[in-house]
């Protein structure tokens, strides 16, 4: 199923899948890294030159490593992860990884060297955790980078001082950027940026 919007096709595509064979994290990763490009076979939208992006790949796996189409060795298969995730981290990609371990399994150091930093590992022992990590890792992406600003937003009303960013702003003075509201909020938080600089 290509990139869609449609929860219900996809939740569909979701409770039909079973699980058989073995575990390739790798082929996870990469198909995850395929997602960011516009090109084949993902086809993402393009990207507004108007935002500054952040690229994240979450990969999620509940077993270790043990078979891909050229090893069924552990060692050989991380070794080969490794690398990939080192080419997606100097592409400016930041990885979150989650290991599912309800069975026992030693904790992963595969996942944990790609994650892209120590807090970026997750493992997740019972169900009942999944929803915190990907919460957590929800407030992580959309976290706002803040910088220092010289004055506070004018007094003319753009959609952000309409919104009360500029006020929210302002009573700290510092400004937010890179963040992706909707579009009206982004332009008219821009604008009020564009104006205090």
């Amino acid at each position: 199923m290509p990139l869609s919007y449609n929860w219900s096709s996809l939740k569909t595509v979701i409770d039909n899948m079973k699980p058989t064979g073995n575990t390739n994290q790798g082929i996870g990763l990469a198909w995850g890294w395929m997602t960011l490009s516009t090109g084949d076979p993902t086809n993402a939208p393009a990207k507004d030159l108007n935002y500054t992006y952040k690229d994240a790949i979450v990969l999620l796996s509940d077993g270790l490593n043990t078979q891909n189409r050229w090893y069924s060795n552990a060692s050989q298969i991380d070794a080969r992860q490794k690398k990939l995730c080192d080419n997606a981290k100097a592409a400016n990609i930041t990885i979150y990884t989650v290991q599912v371990n309800t069975g026992g399994d030693p904790t992963s150091g595969v996942l944990q060297y790609c994650a892209s930093s120590s807090d970026k590992f997750y493992l997740v022992r019972s169900a009942s955790q999944t929803v915190s990590v990907f919460q957590s890792i929800g407030t992580s992406l959309s976290k706002l980078r803040v910088a220092r600003r010289p004055e506070p937003c004018a007094n003319e009303k753009s959609p952000a001082d309409a919104a009360g960013l500029c006020d929210f702003i302002s009573s700290e003075t510092y400004w937010a950027a890179g963040v992706n509201f909707d579009t009206t909020v982004s332009t008219g938080l821009n604008a009020c940026l564009a104006r205090s600089l």
